[in-house]
């Protein structure tokens, strides 16, 4: 391969609706120009999810023009995880992968040249292997802006007045973010539901038939549905999607609600249960379907989603002014 190409790393967290994402993110630039090329490094989750592995074996069989993945191998001794520190578990999991991604790195620098790495809000540690290489780091964030400024909003509360979001968590107010227009509430509602294995949920949305999506809220469906034209019934099941439900439905009237202060501990299987009623999911669904402010809305919004992306965009300005950075390391 030729010096004139330069070669970025992905690593995507163990996640199906991340890895989506930063492959879509991969494809984008690769083909707005031909002097780039991606690896994407899959890191197999902790825990076996029949779903992931599969994803990630069908993208290891696959062929992408100038994308290439390659899956590391299982950790013979990964960090024991802590039943009551998650989160902090999971990121000590990813960090435990470090020696194999420089590894990896090690042999894709003896083939071509490398401008840098893309790594995962959830694998920031990795920031340190690509300090190793002497190359930059761009941290790819799966969810939506207002997300990220609740999370450095949250960071901020802790830094001047030593306040911890769990101090919040189970409140009756609300909270004044910034990044939002109406107040956010911050009363938890735990519970659990079912959802469908897996649908070919963009061919589902493309079908002129589909009149309404009840979506679990994740960042990746609810742009699919947006980008249709397909309005929203919002029914959030964990973690930033009872975010994105406020988003859609109050910030931005592009959804009805559902059960937006639904949620789903992860991390406590005993946590009480909230039964969502019949009533509740026809009133839901009746309102999605009925709605037409909030239909014709969906439509404006599909317009300017298709609008951003294309020559003289937003979106497709500032995806030109990231490789023009990234570009700029190849000589």
């Amino acid at each position: 391969m030729g010096s004139t190409v330069g070669e970025l790393v992905f690593i995507p967290a163990p996640v199906v609706g991340h890895i989506m994402s930063a492959i879509e993110m991969a494809k984008v630039l690769v083909n707005r120009d031909q002097r780039l090329s991606i690896s994407v490094i899959l890191i197999s989750p902790p825990y076996p999810i029949s779903a992931l592995t599969t994803y990630i074996q069908s993208l290891t069989e696959n062929t992408i023009q100038r994308i290439r993945f390659i899956k590391l191998p299982l950790n013979p001794a990964p960090p024991k995880p802590d039943p009551k520190a998650p989160v902090t578990s999971f990121y000590q999991f990813i960090d435990s992968h470090g020696k194999y991604i420089t590894n990896v790195v090690t042999d894709i620098i003896n083939q071509t040249r490398l401008v840098g790495f893309v790594v995962d809000i959830l694998c920031v540690g990795m920031i340190d292997v690509a300090n190793e290489f002497n190359v930059p780091t761009y941290v790819f964030f799966a969810a939506n802006s207002a997300f990220l400024g609740t999370n450095l909003y949250i960071e901020r509360l802790y830094a001047n007045q030593s306040q911890y979001v769990t101090e919040l968590s189970n409140s009756e107010g609300e909270i004044v973010v910034p990044y939002f227009v109406n107040p956010v509430p911050m009363k938890r509602t735990m519970g659990v539901g079912k959802v469908i294995g897996w649908a070919p949920q963009v061919a589902l949305l493309a079908h002129e038939a589909v009149g309404g999506f009840v979506s679990h809220c994740g960042w990746n469906s609810l742009l699919e549905s947006l980008w249709f034209g397909v309005p929203t019934a919002a029914w959030p099941l964990y973690a930033e999607q009872q975010m994105n439900a406020f988003e859609m439905v109050v910030e931005l009237g592009l959804a009805v609600d559902l059960k937006l202060d639904y949620k789903i501990d992860l991390f406590n299987p005993g946590a009480r249960i909230v039964i969502v009623t019949a009533e509740e999911i026809e009133s839901g669904i009746r309102r999605l379907m009925e709605d037409n402010k909030v239909r014709a809305k969906v439509k404006d919004m599909s317009k300017m989603c298709r609008e951003t992306v294309v020559e003289g965009g937003s979106s497709y300005a500032s995806v030109g002014y990231l490789i023009e950075e990234i570009t700029s390391k190849i000589i």
